[in-house]
Parts: C-alpha cells; sequence; structure tokens
C-alpha cells in the first residue's frame, strides 16, 4: 500500500502490485509512449493564433479501466498467457478486509506491474478512436500518436486538438468544441475538475505551468527550476552569488 498526503491537503492510498519482483520476458513489448515538449508547444502555438479555449484534466484510476494485456505482440491481447496473482497487503489483512489466505488475480492494469501503462495507453488510444462528438470528426494525428485532431465533418475545417500523457488531457477548441469533447469523455470515464487556463488562472501539463495574458500563451517551468536551484544551492538559493 501507498499511503500520501497530496496537496489541499488530501489523503491518498493506493494498492499497487510489486512489479519488480516479476521476471522480464523476453521481447515484451512495455513501451508506452507520451506527448513530448515540443507536440505542446506546438499545441499551444495553434490554441493562441486561433483564440481557443485551453482545458486540461486527468483521468481518475485510469489504470484500473484498462485491461491488463499481457501479450508480446505490439497490439496485445488482453490476458491470456499469463495470471499474475497477488498477495494482499498485510495492513489490509490486519484490519480485517482480506483474508491471510487470500489471493487476488489481476484482471485490470494495476498500478505497479510493468505492463499496465502499455495496457492503459492501447485502451486508452482505442477509446479515443470510437469517440462519437457531434458534428465533429477526431482523428490520431500521424507525426505524433499522442496528439488527437478535430475537424469538423462539414468542411473539414480544424476545430481543436487533443493532447495525451498517460492519464492527463490537454484539450483546446472553441467553448462549444471543448464542451462537447469534455461531455464524451467523461461518460466514458471519470476525470477529475477541469481547469481553464485564462487571466490569472494557470494550469500545469508535462511538468510545465501554462499561463494567459491576452492573446499570448506561455508554457513555463518555474516550480522545476525553483526546486532544482534549492536542492543545488540550499534554501537560500536566492541570495546565492556566482
Amino acid at each position: 500500500m501507498v499511503i500520501t498526503l497530496k496537496p489541499g491537503p488530501r489523503r491518498k492510498v493506493r494498492i499497487v502490485a510489486c512489479g519488480n519482483f516479476i521476471e522480464n520476458r523476453v521481447g515484451e513489448e512495455l513501451f508506452a509512449a507520451g506527448a513530448d515538449a515540443s507536440a505542446l508547444r506546438f499545441t499551444l502555438k495553434i490554441a493562441a493564433e486561433e483564440k481557443w479555449r485551453i482545458l486540461t484534466v486527468d483521468i481518475k484510476v485510469a489504470f484500473l479501466n484498462a485491461p491488463l494485456i499481457t501479450s508480446t505482440r505490439d497490439q496485445g491481447l488482453v490476458q491470456e498467457d499469463v495470471m499474475f496473482v497477488l498477495k494482499p497487503p498485510s495492513l489490509l489483512i490486519k484490519l480485517g478486509y482480506a483474508q491471510p489466505s487470500e489471493v487476488w488475480v489481476a484482471e485490470k492494469a494495476m498500478y505497479g506491474l510493468r505492463q499496465s501503462p502499455r495496457s492503459w495507453s492501447i485502451y486508452r488510444d482505442s477509446v479515443m478512436m470510437d469517440l462519437k462528438i457531434k458534428g465533429i470528426e477526431i482523428r490520431q494525428a500521424d507525426s505524433e500518436p499522442n496528439l488527437w485532431v478535430l475537424r469538423r465533418q462539414s468542411d473539414e475545417a480544424l476545430c481543436g486538438l487533443i493532447l495525451v500523457y498517460v492519464d492527463d488531457m490537454l484539450i483546446t477548441g472553441s467553448d462549444q468544441t471543448t464542451d462537447l469533447v469534455l461531455e464524451q469523455i467523461q461518460k466514458v470515464w471519470q476525470t477529475s475538475t477541469p481547469e481553464e487556463v485564462s487571466e490569472g488562472r494557470s494550469s500545469k501539463f508535462l511538468g510545465m505551468e501554462i499561463t494567459k495574458r491576452g492573446d499570448v500563451v506561455r508554457a513555463l517551468q518555474t516550480a522545476y527550476v525553483e526546486d532544482r536551484l534549492e536542492t543545488n544551492l540550499g534554501g537560500d538559493w536566492k541570495n546565492a552569488k556566482d
């Protein structure tokens, strides 16, 4: 069990599989791609030029929505050739929520399993391809599989973009487009409360703070830079000299 205190403060408890005890399988495909900084800059540039709305949202307990894929083939198959059997955390046994003789079989992409990020990635993309958004066609970009292009069905004009990183999404487009996209996503998955980037209100995505002033959109890493400075120079880094 992993028990954390998140900002807010919010208490969070998660049951995690000890994937480090599982032997590596030769040829097993585990890689799960994620959007990079250049894809984010591209998306924000288009959003600024088009004066689009920008929202960020994350999918709650995302991995546990995805069937666990164990095949070595690139697109994988739902668990058929391997079974992961786990012992419940000892704390749950002490509290009476599980029995000492009890074991669990993982059917979903549990946190901690090396196969889980790829299982979620494949499942997420299959759901995105099947999204039905009124008047809008959604396509996965050829050059960046984590970027989804939204076009109006009536004239194929670009009307929005969705950038994904694991279980985080950045949605940009007109007010109507973002509302329609968000509505369909929330029909499939439970999400956090969307954060909108606007004057005086920023949001984080890919470890960057996204801000907006007028028609200018910026992606900054102020918190990361300050953390590195404090780690290397100490808490009084602002007064440090060369």
